[in-house]
């Protein structure tokens, strides 16, 4: 039996508070910081990976999201859009 069930009602009140706040403030800030990933594109790969996928989806939403951030910069932004850039050659062997 439950003490008090007003408790348990503010607990799961709490639960989805923190929830959100972690989903939608903490989760793209941190991913702002740390991987350049803007939080408008953290949401809206989380969303549209959901969508697509189901909760799978949502587990690999910000992996997936980083590895087409990459690809995007490395192959279309330096070696399409901007030629004019001499290729990066590996460092000489001794």
């Amino acid at each position: 039996m439950l003490e008090a069930p007003w408790k348990a009602l503010l607990v799961l009140i709490l639960y989805i508070i923190i929830q959100n706040l972690e989903s939608y403030l903490i989760t793209p800030s941190v991913m702002h910081h740390q991987l350049k990933l803007l939080p408008g594109l953290t949401l809206s790969a989380q969303l549209l990976f959901t969508l697509m996928f189901g909760p799978l989806g949502l587990v690999l939403a910000l992996p997936l999201a980083v590895c087409v951030q990459v690809i995007l910069r490395e192959v279309f932004i330096r070696d399409i859009l901007d030629p004019w850039t001499q290729p990066r050659r590996p460092p000489a062997l001794p």
